[in-house]
């Protein structure tokens, strides 16, 4: 297996969705800050975001070709073997990216730990380039993950 590419995958940060819905930042500060919420915190979130998105695409541009695909996109996105995943982002758009990939590896980054658990994300910006390194070697190890499970009434 030879990997060509990187495929990132992200989702939008909470004030970018709410910029889209509302039009301005000024009109998103204004809901925001009715609704008992604080701004700050959002436009903190979302710096936070993006510098450790710039930050691995800078880093991972000295290994491989990268695109960005944003998380709607995913049912439609095709994937291939030649791929590596990394997704930027919380375990649910982890979770939600492996219904796609079709078991092609993921690397799952952390892009605040101070705000993200990331029970699913054992990597971040900083420490991340060695997985890739192993993956492009084909010396890496995986770990399966359940992501439901369901039982009936009836057995």
């Amino acid at each position: 297996m030879t990997i060509e590419y990187a495929i990132l995958v992200k989702k939008k940060t909470r004030l970018e969705t709410l910029i889209e819905r509302f039009n301005t930042q000024a009109q998103t500060q204004f809901y925001i800050e009715r609704s008992g919420g604080d701004f700050n915190d959002y436009q903190q979130e979302h710096e936070q975001f993006h510098q450790s998105l710039a930050q691995v695409q800078r880093q991972l541009s000295t290994l491989l070709k990268n695109k960005i695909v944003e998380q709607s996109f995913l049912p439609s996105f095709l994937f291939n073997q030649n791929q590596v995943v990394i997704v930027v982002g919380q375990d649910g758009l982890v979770a939600n990216t492996a219904k796609y990939v079709n078991g092609i590896p993921i690397i799952a980054i952390n892009p605040d730990t101070a705000r993200y658990d990331g029970v699913l994300l054992p990597f971040n910006s900083d420490n991340f380039m060695g997985a890739v390194e192993n993956v492009l070697a084909n010396r890496f190890n995986t770990k399966v993950a359940t992501l439901a499970e369901a039982t009936l009434n009836d057995g």
